[in-house]
């Protein structure tokens, strides 16, 4: 089985407010970009074997640092539409945006799974995806939302994944949380849910460690 992960990074940010904290990184774009670094390490000691692509939402093109790290880089910090959004004070909708800018202009039909991981956050040894159900959308639950710092999918859902993301899109422009937002649309006989993701890292806006 084919597998890529695409790590979703945003090194150079907009330092206005978000919609539920007034610092929207406690850490420098010096200090994103060793972490992200720390991301593909993670993947490459874990997951060997998987394809790396690395989209890059920030202020300006980071290509120098971390092309050679992965397998594939996208910039698209200079769309529009991914900029305004990314920018906005609602990080849901910057990611659901981005996301699926990347995934209309990646067709990614050479790989069977796909992970999606938030740079700044390390696989860890208790990352086992094969326990996975590897049909499905596989994700952590908590109490009505999911962890959308790693999640996964089949590439047989993909479309659907697409088009719960257009869904979202009216409810985070609201302020709502991608994590709830996503839990509540994606059907739930779709879904796979595991206890551990083997995650861990730094939140963004307090520095708050954290460990699924």
């Amino acid at each position: 089985m084919k597998t890529v992960f695409i790590v979703i990074s945003v090194i150079n940010f907009n330092d206005s407010p978000l919609s539920y904290a007034a610092q929207r990184s406690v850490y420098s774009a010096d200090e994103r970009l060793e972490q992200t670094k720390k991301t593909i390490a993670s993947i490459r000691q874990y997951s060997p074997e998987s394809k790396i692509n690395l989209v890059e939402l920030g202020l300006t093109d980071v290509a120098g640092d971390l092309h050679s790290l992965v397998d594939d880089y996208s910039f698209i910090g200079d769309k529009k539409i991914v900029r305004l959004a990314v920018s906005s004070k609602f990080k849901g909708l910057g990611e659901a945006i981005a996301l699926l800018y990347y995934f209309f202009n990646n067709k990614l039909s050479n790989f069977d799974f796909i992970i999606k991981i938030s740079g700044r956050y390390s696989l860890n040894a208790n990352f086992s995806p094969l326990v996975w159900e590897k049909n499905k959308f596989v994700f952590k639950k908590y109490t009505n939302s999911i962890s959308t710092r790693l999640y996964g999918l089949s590439r047989k859902q993909k479309t659907l994944y697409q088009l719960c993301l257009l869904a979202c899109l009216p409810f985070l422009a609201l302020g709502r949380s991608i994590e709830n937002v996503m839990y509540s649309i994606i059907p739930k006989k779709r879904c796979f849910y595991v206890k551990t993701l083997g995650l861990s890292g730094n939140v963004g806006p307090d520095g708050n460690y954290i460990n699924e």
